[in-house]
C-alpha cells in the first residue's frame, strides 16, 4: 500500500491556527478561547430523501440556507465587548473567515444569543453564536 502522504497520493497540507483570520463587520477578531476557536455548522441538510412503500425515492432539495457559526472568545478578549454589543443591538454585519483550507463569507449575519457565562479558576470561554443567511464556502486547497 502506498503511503497516504506521498507524491503519488498528494501531500497533507500544513495547518497553523495563526493562519485563521475572522473578520466580523470588517474588524479582525482576536483573543479566542482555549482549543476550538470557531465552529461552522449548517442548520439544515441540503436535501432529504423519502421513499414510498414500493421503494420509489423522492429527493427534495432544501432551499433553506442558515448556518450557525460559534465563535469561542475569552472573556478577557478585547473583542468580547464588540460581539456583546452586536448581540445587544441586533446589528447585522458581514463575516469573512479564512483558514489554510476553507474560506467562508456572508453579508447578512447576526449574533443571536448572549453566551452562557461562568466564573472559575480561569478566564471563562464565551461561545458567541452567529446566524448567517446564505453563507458562502469555497475550498482553498
Amino acid at each position: 500500500m502506498a503511503n497516504i502522504n506521498s507524491p503519488m497520493t498528494g501531500f497533507m497540507a500544513k495547518y497553523n491556527a495563526n493562519d485563521c483570520v475572522l473578520q466580523i463587520g470588517g474588524k479582525v477578531i482576536s483573543g479566542f478561547g482555549e482549543d476550538t476557536m470557531i465552529t461552522v455548522s449548517r442548520d439544515q441538510d441540503r436535501a432529504t430523501i423519502t421513499q414510498d412503500p414500493q421503494g420509489t425515492g423522492i429527493l427534495s432539495v432544501s432551499n433553506k440556507d442558515l448556518t450557525t457559526i460559534t465563535v469561542n472568545i475569552s472573556e478577557v478578549s478585547p473583542d468580547a465587548k464588540y460581539l456583546s454589543d452586536l448581540c445587544e443591538n441586533l446589528n447585522e454585519f458581514a463575516l469573512d473567515l479564512r483558514t489554510t483550507t476553507f474560506h467562508y463569507w456572508g453579508s447578512y449575519c447576526l449574533v443571536i444569543k448572549d453566551p452562557d457565562y461562568s466564573v472559575g479558576a480561569q478566564a471563562s470561554n464565551l461561545p458567541f453564536q452567529i446566524k448567517a443567511v446564505n453563507l458562502n464556502k469555497e475550498s482553498v486547497r
